[in-house]
C-alpha cells in the first residue's frame, strides 16, 4: 500500500474511531438523562423509537455494556488511525508512541468524551432517539462478545453477592415523576420534598427513630404515687415507663392520664427495632396504641410512638416553601 493510500486510510480511521467514540459516549449519558416519564409517554402512543428505548433500558446492564465494547473498538480505530498517520509521515516509532500520548489522549478527552457528554445530556429527548436503531444495531453485531461478558459480570456478581437494592427502579420512577411534577408547577418542592421524605421513612427501621431507655423516666410497678409523678414531670413529652421485678417493660403510660389520676397498665405493644417504619405504624393502627417498645434479641432497649415516627414529616411541613413566595 502506498504512502498515500495509508495515509487516507489512517485518516478514515482517525475519524470513524473519533466520531464513534463520541457517539458511543454520548449516548451513554444521554440514555440515563432522558426523562423516564416523557419517554413512557411517547412509548405508550406507539413512538416505535421511544419503544426501543424503553427496552433498552429495561435492560440497563446490556445497554451499558454494548457502548462501552464499540467504546474500546472505536478508541482502538482511533489510535490505529493516527499510528498509520504518523509513520506516513516518517516519524519512528518512539516518537509515534510519544505523539499518540500527547494528541490523541487529549482529543479523545475533548472530542469523544466531555463534548458529546454534555451535548447529549442537554439534547437527551432527541438525540438518542435519532440514534436508537445505531444502537440495536451495533448490539446485534457484538452479541456473542456481549453473552460472554454479561455472563463473567454476573457470575462475578454472585459470587461476591453483589446485587441492586430493592425497590431502587421504582424509587427512581417516582423521583422522575416528582422532578417533571416540579418543573410543570403541578407540585410545589416543598409537596416534593415531603413525598421524597415518606418514602425514605418507608424504608427507615423503627429502631432507628424510637427512644433509647436511657433518656426516659423509669420506675417500678408499685412505686410511691409521688414518685410516678415526679417521673411525669420530667419525662416531657415521652410515655412514662413502668418495670415490672425483673425489669422487664410492663406498661407505658402518657404523662396526661398520670396527671388526671389513671394508670392503664396494659402490656404493651413489642416491635422489632430492625421492622420498618411504615409497618411499625400498622401495627400500632391495628392494636389501636399510640407507643410501643422496641425489642432487639427479645431484650427491650428502648420505645417508639407514632409521634417519633411521623413527626419527621411533619417537621419538613413546617419549612417555609421559599419556591412559592419567589
Amino acid at each position: 500500500m502506498s504512502d498515500q493510500s495509508s495515509m487516507i486510510v489512517g485518516i478514515g480511521l482517525c475519524v470513524i474511531g473519533i466520531g464513534g467514540s463520541a457517539i458511543c459516549s454520548g449516548l451513554e449519558t444521554g440514555f440515563y438523562s432522558i426523562n423516564r416519564i416523557r419517554l413512557r409517554l411517547r412509548a405508550g402512543d406507539g413512538n416505535r423509537r421511544a419503544e426501543l428505548i424503553h427496552a433498552e433500558l429495561q435492560q440497563h446492564d446490556r445497554l451499558l455494556t454494548t457502548l462501552l465494547i464499540w467504546n474500546n473498538v472505536f478508541n482502538y480505530l482511533g489510535s490505529l488511525g493516527l499510528t498509520a498517520i504518523l509513520f506516513g509521515f516518517g516519524f519512528s516509532e518512539a516518537w509515534v508512541i510519544a505523539l499518540q500520548a500527547l494528541v490523541l489522549t487529549p482529543m479523545l478527552l475533548i472530542f469523544a468524551e466531555s463534548i458529546p457528554k454534555e451535548l447529549f445530556r442537554v439534547r437527551a429527548d432527541d438525540l438518542p432517539f435519532r440514534l436508537i436503531h445505531i444502537v440495536v444495531v451495533l448490539r446485534w453485531i457484538c452479541l456473542p462478545v456481549l453473552w460472554v461478558v454479561l455472563g463473567f459480570a454476573r457470575w462475578v456478581a454472585q459470587l461476591v453477592g453483589a446485587g441492586t437494592a430493592p425497590g431502587g427502579d421504582r424509587r427512581n420512577r417516582i423521583a422522575s415523576l416528582l422532578k417533571e411534577g416540579v418543573s410543570h408547577g403541578a407540585i410545589s418542592r416543598l409537596q416534593a420534598s415531603l413525598i421524597d421524605d415518606a418514602m425514605d421513612l418507608a424504608r427507615t427501621p423503627v429502631g432507628d427513630l424510637g427512644v433509647p431507655f436511657a433518656r426516659l423516666a423509669c420506675v417500678v410497678e408499685g412505686a410511691p404515687h409521688e414518685q410516678v409523678q415526679r417521673a411525669a414531670r420530667s419525662t416531657g413529652h415521652e410515655p412514662v415507663v413502668f418495670l415490672d421485678r425483673v425489669g422487664r417493660v410492663a406498661s407505658l403510660v402518657d404523662p396526661l392520664d398520670i396527671g388526671l389520676g389513671e394508670l392503664p397498665m396494659d402490656e404493651p405493644l413489642r416491635l422489632e427495632a430492625s421492622l420498618g417504619s411504615r409497618e411499625a405504624l400498622a401495627e400500632m393502627a391495628a392494636r389501636g396504641v399510640r407507643s410501643a417498645v422496641l425489642v432487639r434479641s427479645v431484650r427491650d432497649v428502648g420505645i417508639v410512638t407514632t409521634r417519633h415516627i411521623v413527626g419527621p414529616l411533619l417537621r419538613s411541613t413546617r419549612q417555609p416553601d421559599r419556591t412559592a413566595r419567589e
